[in-house]
């Protein structure tokens, strides 16, 4: 209620906070036995690296070599791996 004399309060109870605690607890754990061979990247350079399958996704939605003019020096694979480790990474 706005300007009237009654006054909500905030608290939080010590049980709901704990349980809240336990909660974060049980996602922390993102890595198990099953996910963890599901998603190695072992063989890159860089864990932020595109593996082949990922690659032929993305390759898909970027624009061919020109037919005329200057002739590409630089891979796009090369570009786009580069973006994820600065997107991943934060270029630290």
């Amino acid at each position: 209620m706005i300007g009237g004399s009654r006054k909500e309060s905030c608290v939080i109870s010590v049980p709901g906070i704990l349980s809240g605690l336990r909660r974060q607890r049980e996602h922390a754990l993102a890595w198990t036995e099953i996910t963890r061979p599901k998603y190695q990247r072992d063989g890159l350079r860089y864990a932020s690296d595109t593996i082949d399958d990922e690659w032929a996704v993305i390759e898909a939605h970027l624009p061919p070599p020109a037919t005329c003019g200057r002739t590409r020096k630089t891979s796009l694979r090369d570009v786009v791996n580069a973006i994820f480790y600065i997107a991943q990474s934060g270029c630290q």
